[in-house]
Order: C-alpha cells, then structure tokens, then sequence
C-alpha cells in the first residue's frame, strides 16, 4: 500500500508500498458486550464531539490511559467520551440512547497479510482476499482508528493517506483530469476544494489520472476489475 502526505498525529508511518504499524495503532477496539445504550459516569478522562466513531477511536488511541471509549451517533457531531478503565455493565452510567461503547484491544495483523480465501483475513468484518493479499473491498475505506473497514466515511473525517488497488478502475465520476507521477495525483485529490475528492484513478504508463467522487458503495457498477495498466487510490477514513 501507497500512503502519501503527513499526518500529523502520526497515526502512521509510511513508505511506499509498505504499512508500518506504530506504537499508538497497536490496538484496536472492540465492542463491549452489554454497553448499548447506556453513558458512563465515572473514570472519565475527555469527552468531545466528533463527526464519527473512527475519529472517536482515533482520539482514544492517542491518549495512553484510554482503555474505552463511548460514541454516541444520534446526531451529528455525535459524544465522544474517553474512559481510564474497560467500563461495563456493572459501572455507574445513565441511559443515552444511541450510545456504544468500545474497549481496547490488541491489534489483529490482517492488513495485507497473504491470503488465499476471506478465511485467512481473521475476523475483521467486510475485509477480502484480492489478489492474494487482504484488503477492504472496492468501495469500501480503511479506518486507520478501528482498523476495519468501513462502508461511509464523514468527509470531515477522510485522512491524506490512501489504500492502493492494481488493475482496477472506476466507470464514469471522473471529475478533475491531473498530469503527473501517483504523489502529484494524490495531493491534488486531498487539497481539492471544488469537490469531495474520494479516489485517485492513475494510469502510470502515461503519468495522468482523474479525481473522482464516488465509490462502489455508492454507485454500485462502477467498479472495474481486472483492467490492466491502472491503478485505484482509495482514502482512508480516520
């Protein structure tokens, strides 16, 4: 995977074609059984507004004494809250309709791990094997703050960095036409300001891509697979 940019909260570490886990993204989050509709009220350490559980996430795994947090989506920006313990059933809350909370965990290794089915992916929902290799399906974002895939992504919460697919391409939605190397193309997509700039279709052989503004998600069919010769730069979300 190619990511580009840089991201100041340093979420990542990156070079070409590679992904380099850091201290602060070892873990995860996991859903905690039993924590649904309910906020707690103790052993707090923030609580803020945030446009998505990812970002919530995000801000969880920059604080080394969060262990969960809750994300309350009802509305949006939706309740961020951070907490110093693994909160359960059991703890002192209120009811909050809406509310989720997600508790730490280890990382699981499965982002371009080898693979030949689904199967060897591990338990991350949505992802797939293509070409060998397990990644998020055509449409979908990388969440670098679940390390999942994710259907929908807030715009405010797309990150500078991108999840690289060879021989794809997409149908239609070409919005901006860019001459220059992926690095070029990339930058002009993040810093785009007359639209919401999603994926990067590049084609190297004659240094040029096209923005686009949709994803497989949204527009189903658009997907191409097996087109040689171009390569799909999809963002990730927080």
């Amino acid at each position: 995977m190619l990511l580009v940019g840089t991201l100041l909260t340093a979420l990542f570490i990156y070079l070409p074609m590679q992904l380099v886990k850091t201290e602060v993204n070892s873990k995860v989050f996991a859903q905690q059984p039993g924590t649904s509709g309910v906020l707690f009220t103790e052993y707090t350490l923030f609580s803020s507004q945030e446009v998505a559980k990812g970002a919530c996430a995000s801000r969880c795994l920059r604080n080394a004494l969060c262990l969960s947090f809750t994300f309350t989506g009802v509305v949006q920006p939706g309740n961020c809250q951070g907490h110093s313990k693994i909160m359960k059933f059991s703890d002192v809350k209120v009811a909050e309709v809406g509310a989720q909370t997600y508790a730490v965990r280890e990382a699981e290794e499965w982002w371009e791990k080898s693979c030949s089915t689904a199967a060897d992916c591990g338990i991350n929902a949505y992802v797939i094997c293509r070409r060998n290799v397990c990644v998020c399906p055509p449409g979908y974002y990388y969440s670098e703050g679940l390390n999942q895939c994710v259907s929908d992504c807030p715009v405010s919460s797309l990150t500078p960095n991108f999840v690289q697919y060879h021989e794809a391409g997409i149908a239609s939605h070409n919005i901006v036409h860019v001459y220059g190397d992926a690095a070029t193309c990339m930058k002009a997509c993040v810093q785009s300001t007359s639209f919401y700039c999603l994926n990067v279709e590049y084609i190297p052989a004659d240094t040029r891509c096209y923005l686009g503004d949709a994803t497989e998600v949204n527009y189903p069919g658009i997907w191409i697979e097996n087109e040689p010769g171009w390569i799909i730069y999809q963002r990730n979300c927080q």
